[in-house]
């Protein structure tokens, strides 16, 4: 039920016979609590939700534009005047906790589309540590092997490199090629999507150059999974002390410490995961998109969010065609996920979940390809070759942000009643202008504010007229403008008869 108020009556006559009474009424819209749903239509939408909006923020009781984001490197990978575009972002950490220090290494595994190098970004210039990698499947840990941090990156069909900032570059001994790989009570566990896509392979006990299977009293093993619908492994993580294997059909979970009580089980979900890159853990929450929705996973089974509220986002625009190279990443307390939408075949959309509120915002006009968090920023791999940062910028790398929202259809708990807008009223800040629209089936009319500060709230009341039976309020920016609103209160009329 909105939430309006009866403030002002006035009645009068017409032609001397019959009495007219004008009741104006405050109709405060609600407080943005419910972010972007695409759960039902807009006409049966409860009130405080968006059944469309980008580049905005609803959430804590006020409508806000959101930041931008920049390069974070601002040249590109050249190697031979060929230009590499990143596809993986292997992080060495330099502390074992892998909390973010200084010493951290950001490396950049980049592709031509014929073949793989491997970057480091140093001195003002890109490095090339490995050129001519197999153009496959690749993935990374950090571990501690011989007693020093190590970063181990897999390539699915050359084995795993290793890397540390004393020792440089190296190969694993004797590993095999793996697609996806993890870490689990001092074993690696890895998968090859490439030939072997029901089985998960698993290293001796602290010796990652151990993987013989067959000889006598061996440590190192495989399970597998017996399958006919044609599905495989697509990930691997080590999720809530559990070695996790993502399909797209179905999960399993292995459980146990050694070899003696490993156990496979699938775990109750109704979709698995479309790809590798669109599985976000770190260690207190799970996440992964599924071809309907994005999933939740607890421990026990995995469960779309929000009772699916984003089930016409993914039915209706979502281009599940290319769904499998979506990518996500939890940071801050928040889950980013960047599908395709509307025909793209790149990410052009992100879902942002904020895991507190679970509320959805959505972010377009920008296209992701892989994220990473890395010193306690989120970067990420553009199209374009690039990587970039999200800061506090107000514009997406120098372009201005179109930033849009609209509330729900509402008729005023009268269907069928004539109401009359007579004014908005409302509280803002920011730079530049803002247009806010009304619209009804008779037509849409706007007015742009100027608004007065950026740092302090002022309180605006604008004349804004249009009549109808039903309402739909916009508020978009201007020029790349920005701005917060709280809690805009609307003014109408509805003719009532004594």
């Amino acid at each position: 039920m909105p939430p309006y108020s009866k403030i002002l009556r006035r009645s009068f006559c017409v032609a001397g016979q019959k009495i007219i009474n004008m009741k104006l009424y405050k109709y405060t819209l609600d407080d943005f609590s419910g972010g972007f749903s695409a759960q039902m239509n807009s006409d049966s939408m409860d009130n405080g939700y968006t059944p469309n909006s980008y580049n905005v923020e609803a959430l804590g009781g006020t409508l806000k534009t959101m930041n931008g984001y920049s390069k974070y490197i601002t040249t590109a990978i050249i190697d031979n005047e060929t230009q590499y575009y990143p596809v993986r972002f292997p992080v060495y950490y330099a502390q074992a906790s892998q909390g973010a220090s200084q010493q951290d290494t950001l490396l950049v595994v980049a592709s031509t589309g014929l073949k793989r190098g491997l970057f480091i970004y140093k001195s003002q210039s890109w490095q090339k540590l490995q050129g001519n990698i197999t153009e496959a499947d690749m993935d990374s840990i950090n571990c501690v092997s011989k007693g020093k941090n190590q970063l181990f990156i897999c390539n699915a069909a050359e084995g795993i490199y290793t890397y540390d900032t004393t020792s440089g570059l190296g190969m694993l001994e004797d590993a095999p090629g793996f697609a996806a790989m993890a870490l689990h009570y001092e074993r690696i566990w890895g998968i090859n999507s490439a030939n072997k896509l029901n089985t998960v392979y698993y290293s001796a006990e602290s010796d990652y150059s151990n993987w013989k299977t067959t000889s006598e009293n061996a440590d190192a093993g495989k399970l597998e999974v017996t399958t006919f619908d044609g599905d495989g492994f697509v990930g691997i993580a080590n999720v809530f002390d559990d070695i996790l294997l993502y399909r797209r059909k179905t999960l399993f979970r292995i459980t146990g410490t050694s070899p003696e009580n490993y156990q496979m089980k699938q775990i109750p979900a109704s979709c698995g995961a479309v790809g590798p890159d669109a599985i976000a853990n770190n260690g207190r929450y799970s996440f992964y998109i599924g071809n309907d929705g994005i999933y939740s996973y607890d421990g026990i089974r995995a469960s779309i969010i929000e009772n699916n509220r984003l089930r016409f986002l993914f039915e209706n625009r979502i281009n599940r065609n290319k769904l499998a190279i979506s990518c996500a990443v939890i940071f801050d307390n928040k889950l980013y996920a960047a599908v395709p939408a509307d025909g793209s075949a790149h990410n052009n959309l992100i879902i942002e979940y904020d895991i507190d509120s679970r509320v959805f915002n959505i972010r377009s006009g920008m296209n992701v390809s892989k994220f990473v968090v890395f010193n306690n920023q989120l970067l990420f791999s553009g199209n374009d070759g690039f990587i970039y940062t999200f800061d506090n910028s107000i514009k997406y790398n120098g372009a201005n942000i179109t930033a849009h929202y609209e509330t729900p259809y509402c008729d005023f708990q009268n269907k069928n009643m004539l109401k009359t807008l007579d004014s908005v009223c409302f509280t803002a800040k920011g730079t530049g202008s803002v247009k806010i629209s009304a619209e009804t089936e008779r037509g849409t009319v706007s007015k742009t504010v100027t608004l007065k500060r950026s740092s302090d709230f002022d309180i605006y009341h604008i004349p804004l007229y249009n009549a109808g039976r039903r309402f739909k309020f916009c508020f978009d920016n201007v020029n790349g403008s920005q701005f917060e609103i709280i809690r805009p209160e609307f003014i109408l009329e509805k003719d009532d008869e004594d």
